[in-house]
């Protein structure tokens, strides 16, 4: 699907969609007694903390997908700061590795690249031992309540670029392209999801935006992905 808007911020996430992704189910990688007795709290899983002064700003460059992995190894719970890529050093191998061949000569960031390509390079450089797929919103609320957060690419809308004063957006008007954003956080008790954006720390709720999850599944559903990577313990 093209986007028929430029867009106001930038973004970049592109996606090639794989049938061999429903092989590798998140839910095959999640204890199902955790997640059951997990799954019942009702606040913000607040262990996936970013901090403030982590927070990523993409700039003027399409590196969203750089970012939001960024966002991943700097969360809990295994937090990997100062001696982690920074997101333009992950979009670069992902230009070079990634589905689309036309772009790997983006020196000006512009051209996007997908969030597999991503989670391969975490693979290669060790920070991650595999990465699977939720396939619906309840396998999302289980991976965030049991393991940690979650990398999203979805279709980005004209709406979603104004959050309303509770910081919440929400998929309206014209589809403007593909975004990658971290979901850290998820509430019984709103059915909302907190994710991490890469506008920096202006924008939103401390660059932080929450989506309903009727409008989450939406997003799922049309072209979305939500990428659980098994984070690979520091020793």
């Amino acid at each position: 699907m093209k986007p028929i808007l430029e867009p106001k911020r930038p973004l970049g996430r592109l996606h090639a969609p794989d049938a061999r992704d429903l092989n590798y189910p998140s839910s095959e990688a999640v204890p199902r007694s955790l997640m059951a007795r997990l799954a019942r709290r009702v606040l913000w899983s607040k262990r996936w903390t970013v901090g403030l002064q982590y927070v990523q700003d993409q700039g003027f460059t399409s590196t969203c997908v750089g970012c939001a992995w960024k966002h991943l190894l700097i969360a809990k719970p295994i937090q990997y700061r100062a001696m982690s890529p920074d997101y333009k050093e992950i979009y670069k191998w992902c230009i070079a590795h990634d589905e689309f061949p036309q772009n790997d000569f983006d020196e000006g960031m512009q051209f996007g690249t997908s969030v597999r390509a991503g989670a391969e390079y975490l693979v290669h450089r060790g920070f991650l031992t595999e990465y699977r797929w939720a396939q619906n919103i309840q396998d999302m609320i289980e991976w965030l309540y049991s393991n940690g957060p979650i990398v999203m690419g979805t279709l980005w809308f004209d709406g979603m670029f104004s959050p309303d004063a509770s910081h919440v957006v929400t998929p309206t008007g014209p589809m403007v392209g593909g975004h990658a954003y971290l979901v850290r956080g998820h509430s019984k008790r709103t059915k909302q999801f907190r994710c991490v954006n890469s506008w920096g720390i202006g924008w939103g709720d401390g660059g932080d935006f929450y989506i309903s999850e009727a409008d989450m599944m939406f997003l799922l559903t049309a072209d979305g992905e939500a990428c659980c990577a098994v984070e690979k313990a520091r020793t």
